[in-house]
């Protein structure tokens, strides 16, 4: 089994990216259609099972600096992305709030919406 570092979870998450991009998918009409995928990532040296809503916000947060970056792309997250990649959602603690309250897929819709996804 191979190591994880932040450069094999780049790399893994690169070949990922890069056979979504080599699909080939037809639509109703028969064309071909390209799909892309933006993939953001966290990467922890030890692990805590507390960790788990650490690093979904923090790879939430890669994922839409990958987005502004141009899409189809992949980015792990640092230190320096600061903010929140949706308004009012400042720590992990109110994404929990959110999925107790049954309320992301009406969140991913709603910013799908605005970003024309």
């Amino acid at each position: 089994m191979t190591a994880l570092s932040p450069d094999t979870i780049i790399e893994k998450a690169e070949q990922i990216r890069k056979s979504v991009a080599s699909l080939k998918i037809l639509d109703t009409h028969g064309n071909e259609t390209a799909i892309t995928v933006s993939i953001g990532a966290s990467f922890h040296s030890s692990w805590e099972p507390d960790f788990l809503d650490t690093a979904i916000f923090e790879a939430d947060r890669a994922l839409y600096q990958a987005k502004q970056n141009g899409r189809n792309r992949v980015a792990l997250f640092s230190s320096e992305m600061t903010g929140s990649p949706k308004k009012g959602l400042t720590t992990p603690k109110d994404y929990d709030i959110l999925i107790k309250n049954n309320r992301v897929a009406n969140l991913l819709k709603s910013e799908d919406a605005k970003s024309g996804v």
